[in-house]
């Protein structure tokens, strides 16, 4: 970050149509990101809307949620647009409250000796737009994005893709392809303690309970523990929101189910402490597009940081992860399949990799590297 200093970016606007804080994996992505984006030299100030009552602009309540001790500026704009506000129509409004705020939000900007970092499409646009320095980090296909990606130039613009799968599915002309950079996500180093014992046949799942209003294969989790060969194994289950827990504590009672346990909702250190403590990690999610082609699960990176022996759900997704032939494949609700790869698996010795490799703060300073060349500078030397 040095390299970039000399050409006075070492200040760096993180904005974007996210609220916080959340429990969501890409608000933690998010705040990860501007963690060691601080670390490594730069001065951050986050941007996002007041878009619901949870929001924080409070950074002490924001450093104590996500777990940061680097000190960072917080600016919460007025939302006072619809989405968020009424309950119909609310992919249109969504989109639509977006656009304007993303609009209003950039409008001002001219600093062009400074660098804007964001994952909202509106506002990767309009930066894109005023020939400023951007990062757009993209971690979804979709139309609004495809769109935008098309009518912009690449001049000024850094392009970060999750997934190599991901970045084809645009198919960029070639000096976008130039300035495009393929970044799995990764676990935030500082947080995993290593010397934590783990307790024998303990088995993770880590997530929200539900993603659009859909649930995330929990019924067959529990289904497959019902089977007399995981008597002897426990799944723990950390994730909200409290209804839903609620729900799923009902069903275990009324069939009798003794070796599964909600947890509900964990703040980061309490959900990667849960994660050490265990010796399996599961992927698992309902499919869709973006899970069985182009997902680059942050908590896969933190089982790989918490040490563990990772059984998932066989998608084309899963199989393109750094990685990936250390996992155990099952077939999509095949809970036969998932109970025998827990057998295996529970033969085999723990996660080899070199973990350091899927850190965050790796993946930050290859980001930087690339920004560096780009800008014609040498990228920092480590």
């Amino acid at each position: 970050s040095k390299i970039l200093k000399m050409n006075n970016t070492n200040k760096l606007n993180y904005i974007t149509y996210q609220t916080f804080p959340a429990e969501s994996a890409n608000s933690i992505q998010s705040m990860t990101m501007i963690k060691y984006f601080i670390k490594n030299g730069f001065d951050v100030k986050l941007v996002f809307p007041n878009r619901d009552k949870n929001s924080q602009s409070n950074t002490a309540v924001l450093k104590d949620f996500y777990s940061i001790n680097d000190n960072f500026d917080v600016i919460m704009t007025k939302h006072i647009l619809p989405f968020g506000k009424l309950n119909f129509l609310k992919k249109i409004f969504f989109h639509f409250s977006h656009l304007l705020w993303s609009f209003f939000i950039t409008r001002k900007i001219t600093k062009k000796n400074e660098l804007y970092f964001t994952r909202s499409d509106w506002v990767y646009y309009f930066l894109n737009k005023k020939g400023l320095k951007v990062i757009f980090e993209i971690h979804q296909y979709s139309k609004v994005r495809k769109f935008v990606l098309k009518y912009s130039k690449s001049k000024s613009s850094v392009y970060v893709f999750t997934t190599e799968l991901l970045k084809n599915s645009f198919f960029l002309d070639k000096q976008k392809k130039g300035r495009s950079i393929v970044l799995h996500n990764g676990y935030d180093e500082e947080l995993f303690n290593q010397n934590i014992d783990k307790q024998n046949k303990r088995i993770i799942f880590v997530g929200s309970l539900i993603r659009f209003n859909k649930e995330r294969g929990i019924s067959f989790l529990i289904e497959a523990f019902k089977s007399d060969k995981l008597k002897d194994f426990s799944l723990y289950i950390v994730g909200g929101p409290e209804n839903i827990v609620l729900k799923y504590k009902d069903i275990l009672e009324r069939n009798k189910i003794k070796n599964v346990f909600f947890l509900g909702f964990k703040n980061r250190k309490e959900a990667i402490l849960e994660m050490q403590k265990s010796e399996f990690g599961i992927l698992y999610n309902e499919k869709s597009n973006h899970a069985l082609n182009h997902t680059s699960p942050l908590k896969y990176f933190e089982y790989i940081g918490a040490g563990l022996k990772i059984v998932s759900v066989d998608y084309l997704a899963h199989r393109q992860l750094p990685g990936s032939n250390n996992l155990f494949y099952f077939d999509e609700n095949d809970s036969n399949a998932f109970v025998e790869q827990i057998l295996t698996a529970d033969k085999e010795q723990m996660f080899t990799i070199n973990k350091e490799g899927f850190s965050v703060n790796q993946r930050v300073k290859k980001l930087i590297q690339f920004v560096a060349r780009l800008e014609g500078f040498e990228p920092p030397t480590p």
